[in-house]
């Protein structure tokens, strides 16, 4: 997946907001090489997340890889409301500082 944001981020916010939202099992261990897979996510109820990258061409941008059971859940709408709630959380921040 490839997100877009309005104002530059940090990859540890981006983190802490994925690592707490509901329906969601953030797995982005790069020192232990831990992934998630597709085949992780067979037969799981959560849209699996990681592999999180500041896009190399556009500092605003992020990379990741989201997984799910699509008998489950539609991984478009997965992917939609991880955006929308990763866009919420930084401008709240952003708020607040």
């Amino acid at each position: 997946m490839h997100a877009r944001f309005t104002r530059p981020f940090k990859l540890d916010e981006v983190r802490e907001i994925l690592r707490d939202s509901p329906g969601l099992l953030l797995c982005d261990e790069p020192e232990e090489l831990e992934f998630p897979t597709p085949a992780d996510a067979v037969g799981t109820d959560p849209t699996w997340v990681g592999r999180l990258r500041q896009a190399l061409d556009d500092p605003l941008a992020l990379d990741m890889f989201v997984c799910g059971d699509n008998l489950r859940k539609g991984a478009a709408l997965n992917t939609a409301q991880i955006a929308e709630l990763i866009a919420e959380e930084l401008a709240a921040t952003r708020a607040v500082s």
